[in-house]
């Protein structure tokens, strides 16, 4: 009996001698968001004891799942560091996201300030689904990585963060709060990857949580502008996710997960809005809308958001399982991170139908339309991947448009070549199997991993329209879902000249005219300058967001002999500019359109059976 007591007591020693050497190294975090003044937090880190010489304590420039140089070290300031006793350690600002601090067998204790992204006066924006956000006794989104730093080459010890919060407030999180709940949450990550990959938004609770399958979800919500309430928002989620369990063969591959939705009123500080992707999580940030407005669009983008738990989250190359903070490096494969997650988030919901059929050519007729005016269609996909930080800057908007496209394409050519028994969701999830969220692949030997576990034509379809500069044959996949799909169609119609426009949003809501088409009567007739930009249409006028329809309309109702006046904002010799008013009468022309989905194909016995794999099956 004294023999087992002994041996107890002995286990206990060890468990707790454990305990406590993993709590000597760790990183212990605390903030207040109680009565903050200025949009600021005060950060406190107790370090590690076991730090010597010189450490670098650092923020990241950029984070996984963005594509874009943010520099978040820019809003902390303040920054000190304490020995055991409270005295200051040499601090050195190495450049905007690091700090040497030497000495650092003395270091005990970090804090500084930082800043919210959403309300910064920087000109070098944050995309407010990776940034962060305080509102004194409103809302607090942490995007953990604009608020907490790490030590360079140490991202791997564990994180304690402690958040003192205002009575009521609830932190909306993935990862299990061990705190009182009440004034106190503390939550613990392995290392500072998880930290990144788990944000929190604090505020008054508006949330709904349902389940879907084994899966709980959970959606949170502050709207600024009481329009909706996370209820709602969860009605319209809970069928795409249901959509996705049966797609992905009953189940989803996460045990929770959290939509964390922030709905802001008037303009965003970036011009723009959406949402950022985590393993167990998502961050929103979208216009207050009326329900109606919002619905299809909130279900959209969580579809997307939602597919991202797969790739890259499950499937991705070294340069994203080992992502440097400091120096990040860009994979090839933005077709399969951003590509395939955009097709499946519209094709599931199509599938299960959320979508019709038209609905559902309709948003692909939008990709293809988007893709072929405003992006280089022959800039191999793997190259504009490669340089989309820098070189290729622009270009990354297209993984959401021809990134889709390549993978419909994909979807299309494996059900072709395995008589319809093989699909690119088999394909993916066999890719998530063999690899995982732990396991990269080598960026320059997927395409020959894919085409060994498929077949020589995928191989061939990757050096062609991937890897390389053929543009897609849209015809051909088209015709397979029977859509008659054609590059180029002339037409006899009404035209307002069709010259070739372009904009500059946000600092101008107008279309401008960037070149003249010279083939076109109207476009003589008018006497449109280039630089002209397009204010109404007898007289109803015109913006960005109403063009297509006021012009659409117009064309449908106008008869040959019509006066049709247009009026312009043309620059005048001082450079401002004045009202012009343009006149014409209508009239049949030749008119060109381009990418024209036309009438429905009928397809033959073996053509339907192949669409009926791809749509029903």
């Amino acid at each position: 009996m004294n023999k087992f007591k002994n041996s107890v007591a002995l286990l206990l020693l060890i468990i707790s001698i454990s305990v406590y050497a993993n709590d000597n190294n760790k990183l212990k975090y605390a903030v207040s968001i109680v009565n903050t003044m200025n949009d600021k937090l005060q950060v406190e880190l107790q370090t590690p004891a076991n730090f010597s010489g010189e450490v670098q304590f650092c923020f990241p420039k950029m984070i996984p799942g963005t594509y874009s140089i943010y520099d978040f070290g820019k809003f902390v300031g303040n920054l000190s560091a304490y020995d055991k006793s409270g005295n200051k350690i040499e601090v050195e600002r190495s450049d905007i996201n690091s700090w040497k601090i030497k000495n650092a067998n003395q270091l005990s204790k970090i804090s500084y300030t930082v800043d919210d992204t959403w309300d910064t006066d920087s000109s070098n924006f944050v995309f407010e689904p990776a940034g962060s956000g305080f509102s004194s006794n409103k809302y607090f989104m942490f995007n953990n990585h604009a608020i907490f730093g790490y030590f360079k080459q140490n991202e791997n010890l564990p994180i304690e963060l402690k958040v003192n919060k205002p009575s009521g407030f609830y932190g909306a999180t993935s990862t299990l709060n061990s705190g009182d709940n009440k004034l106190n949450d503390v939550f613990n990550y392995k290392n500072y990857h998880e930290l990144v990959d788990s944000p929190i938004l604090y505020a008054k609770p508006d949330t709904a949580t349902f389940y879907v399958g084994k899966t709980k979800v959970l959606v949170a919500l502050y709207d600024e502008g009481l329009k909706v309430n996370a209820k709602f928002l969860a009605e319209q989620v809970k069928p795409v996710l249901q959509a996705a369990s049966n797609y992905f063969g009953g189940n989803l591959p996460v045990d929770n997960y959290s939509f964390l939705v922030h709905l802001f009123k008037g303009k965003s500080k970036s011009g723009s809005n959406g949402a950022l992707e985590h393993s167990y999580s998502s961050v929103y940030y979208l216009p207050s809308q009326q329900g109606a407005q919002l619905a299809q669009y909130f279900k959209d983008i969580a579809a997307h958001e939602f597919y991202h738990v797969i790739t890259p989250l499950n499937i991705h190359s070294k340069e994203i399982g080992d992502f440097n903070y400091a120096t990040p490096q860009m994979s090839r494969h933005l077709w399969l991170y951003e590509g395939v997650t955009e097709y499946f988030s519209h094709y599931v919901q199509f599938r299960a139908g959320l979508l019709t059929k038209q609905q559902y050519i309709d948003v692909l007729n939008e990709k293809v339309e988007i893709s072929s005016k405003y992006y280089n269609d022959t800039l191999p996909f793997t190259t504009m991947s490669k340089g989309c930080l820098d070189k290729h800057k622009k270009q990354y908007g297209n993984v959401y448009q021809k990134g889709a496209l390549i993978a419909l394409g994909l979807d299309l050519l494996l059900l072709e070549k395995s008589n319809g028994e093989y699909n690119l969701q088999r394909l993916i999830n066999e890719l998530s199997l063999k690899y995982g969220k732990d396991n990269s692949f080598e960026d320059e030997n997927l395409f020959d991993e894919i085409t060994k576990m498929t077949y020589p034509e995928v191989g061939e379809y990757f050096a062609n329209y991937v890897d390389g500069n053929q543009i897609l044959p849209l015809e051909k996949m088209f015709a397979s879902i029977g859509v008659d799909f054609k590059r180029e169609v002339v037409k006899k119609g009404f035209s307002l000249g069709s010259p070739k426009l372009a904009y500059d949003y946000p600092k101008s809501k107008l279309f401008h005219v960037s070149a003249l088409n010279n083939e076109n009567e109207m476009c003589k007739a008018f006497g449109y300058q280039v630089g002209d930009k397009l204010y109404s249409l007898n007289g109803k006028k015109l913006n960005l967001f109403n063009f297509g329809m006021v012009t659409n309309t117009w064309v449908k109702l106008a008869k040959e002999g019509d006066k049709v006046k247009v009026v312009v904002l043309r620059k005048n010799e001082k450079g401002k500019y004045k009202k012009t008013k343009l006149y014409a009468v209508a009239k049949l022309v030749d008119v060109k359109s381009y990418n024209s989905f036309e009438d429905e194909l009928v397809l033959d016995q073996a053509q339907q059976k192949m669409y009926n794999k791809w749509c029903c099956n």
